[in-house]
């Protein structure tokens, strides 16, 4: 290798590797070398899988491990090495010449503490993104050093003989997926399949040909007490399983991971007196032929409203116990599972659905404890999931920072848990929000963060959303009373102000889309407290805001919706797009008229 000394700084410099490995000794002594690098591999049967020890001095680089995913996650650190002295070297030094790169002699070993480093991005509701953009989902996630990907699925395949299903939504088909798994493989990712198979089924049960398959068969009341179409399908159908049987055959002939996520979450239309249906449907379905020799994982919402149920899991089912709270009670469940040897994960949020502009605190304090609990209760894992609810009108930078999160916890454990801040967590999203390694944007990372806080700038909250855009997705509902009980005009003129502020430290970052998607999100919110506070001017409802004040409210949310095509457009496939709008485009007709639609709970109707 051709490598040549040269000057020694006064004191060691530090740089900030990610995720933080479990030792770092680097001396101060920079060098000169080729690149693209020159690395001898050596095995080394005693370290743990994904572990290995990087090796660094003038003649010669080596990367002990005993797996390539050891060796290949050795080589991420080097080249992040590289990227990060290249960034100082821009500040302090001349850059290196082409074909040359600046390192220091030292010695990194390192090893993850969770084997189950995931993630799970919603594309059902509505977003489906391009193939381009997952591949570059991929690249982050391996830059991360995150090694399992799910794409929730409802009915974003391309089911043969399911046309109706899919017809508007540009699904993935086996050839993209083909692409996609491969990129995975490449990345040491696990491309796990994920098809619910229980409740959110209402994109089948809409249409005609499925509707029978229903608990329910028509509009049912909603969590948020609207009526919408109904979600669950029904065990005690004997077609039920036929149904579900073709769609796991097929999707798992194309996403052949060793696991399979089957959902079975929030079966909304199940009675709790046929609770017990929820342990049958289970084994029937897990016996299915495309599931031989599978590893299930099940959400665990149904086993903790019903504890009895957990004595009874099929042997190979394993539970993601999910959580979007910074308190959710992952100990108490944890422990459960630990007692009765029942294998799981846990899954806590991005905190970005439903929120506009994101919980980025509660995301952080969510996905600490998630960590904590998982390493302390001996669970396989944690898979950071990301929704898309009503719409998915948040945009991906805002869940860029529980992502970041979950790799440094997931990865680091006991070594950060205690000491990785949000402010930490703000940075380092400042490094990798727009998805080049070594390139510095602390102006996005803080940003994203302001943002983050604004659903904490009122005195009522309510679990699993910001309660402060409801009159977005609902304008049919008052503010001032229910969730929104306690809000004020003050509260509303507090946080255009701050939008103000974020405005101007957007407005510093480099150019990028992450920048843009930020600027519509202060755009949204802006356009919701200003409406917020125009109800709060009468008496709470849409009707109380004078003709002129909705007329300036509706021009601003048709800027918005144009903004909102066009950006939908540059990550994501068209499908979906029109669906999501609606939600946009509900919110514009109730300032036209001042008599938003009572009924308003979606734009899905029974076909």
């Amino acid at each position: 290798m051709k490598s040549t000394a040269t000057s020694v700084p006064n004191t060691r410099p530090v740089f900030n590797l990610f995720p933080k490995p479990s030792e770092v000794k680097l001396s101060n002594k920079f060098f000169k070398t080729s690149y693209p690098l020159v690395v001898s591999h050596r095995h080394i049967e005693s370290l743990g899988r994904d572990s290995y020890e990087l090796l660094i001095s003038e003649r010669e680089i080596v990367i002990k491990s005993s797996s390539k995913s050891g060796a290949y996650y050795g080589m991420k650190t080097l080249e992040q090495l590289v990227s990060l002295i290249k960034v100082e070297q821009k500040e302090e030094r001349d850059e290196p010449s082409p074909g040359e790169c600046l390192l220091l002699e030292g010695v990194i070993k390192d090893s993850p503490t969770l084997m189950t480093r995931g993630v799970m991005i919603d594309i059902s509701r509505d977003k489906v993104p391009t193939l381009s953009e997952l591949l570059n989902i991929v690249e982050l996630l391996s830059n991360l050093k995150l090694n399992h990907l799910e794409l929730y699925m409802e009915h974003t395949f391309e089911y043969v003989g399911h046309e109706e299903v899919w017809a508007k939504a540009s699904p993935l088909s086996i050839m993209e997926i083909d692409i996609l798994k491969q990129a995975c493989e490449d990345n040491f990712i696990d491309l796990v399949c994920n098809q619910n198979t229980f409740g959110h089924m209402e994109r089948w049960l809409i249409h005609k040909h499925y509707r029978e398959l229903g608990i329910e068969k028509e509009l049912v009341i909603s969590p948020f007490g609207m009526l919408r179409p109904p979600t669950t399908i029904d065990p005690a159908n004997e077609k039920s399983i036929v149904l579900i049987g073709d769609i796991l055959e097929q999707i798992t002939s194309a996403i052949d991971s060793k696991e399979v996520n089957i959902g079975f979450d929030e079966p909304f239309e199940l009675p709790n007196k046929r609770s017990g249906e929820w342990l049958d449907w289970l084994t029937k379905v897990t016996a299915l032929s495309s599931l031989k020799d599978k590893e299930i994982i099940v959400w665990g919402d149904m086993l903790a409203g019903h504890p009895k149920l957990l004595d009874g899991l099929p042997e190979q089912v394993k539970v993601a116990e999910w959580g979007y709270e910074a308190n959710s009670p992952f100990q108490d469940r944890n422990r459960s599972f630990q007692e009765r040897g029942i294998p799981f994960i846990n899954s806590p949020g991005t905190s970005s659905w439903l929120s506009i502009s994101g919980r980025t605190k509660n995301s952080f304090e969510n996905t600490k404890s998630a960590t904590k609990n998982a390493i302390e209760f001996n669970g396989e894992g944690i898979l950071t999931t990301d929704w898309g609810d009503f719409g998915h009108l948040q945009w991906w930078s805002i869940s860029l920072p529980g992502i970041i999160a979950a790799a440094q916890f997931s990865w680091a454990g006991e070594k950060v848990l205690d000491s990785y801040s949000y402010d930490d967590l703000l940075n380092d999203t400042g490094i990798f929000a727009i998805g080049e390694t070594g390139v510095r944007d602390l102006a996005l990372g803080k940003a994203i963060g302001k943002l983050g806080e604004i659903s904490n700038m009122v005195p009522f909250q309510f679990p699993n959303l910001s309660t402060i855009t409801l009159h977005l997705y609902f304008p049919q509902l008052p503010l001032g009373y229910g969730l929104t009980t306690g809000a004020t005009i003050e509260n509303f003129q507090s946080i255009v102000e701050f939008l103000g502020e974020i405005k101007s430290e957007i407005a510093s970052a480099k150019d990028s889309i992450e920048k843009d998607e930020l600027l519509a999100t202060e755009k949204l919110m802006h356009l919701v407290s200003k409406d917020a506070i125009f109800r709060l001017e009468g008496n709470g409802f849409i009707n109380s805001v004078p003709e002129d004040k909705r007329a300036t409210l509706k021009t601003e949310c048709q800027d918005i919706i144009e903004l909102h095509k066009s950006l939908w457009l540059r990550r994501n496939r068209e499908g979906g797009l029109n669906d999501s709008l609606a939600w946009l485009e509900n919110l514009k007709s109730a300032y036209d008229s001042g008599e938003p639609n009572k009924e308003w709970a979606g734009p899905l109707k029974l076909c």
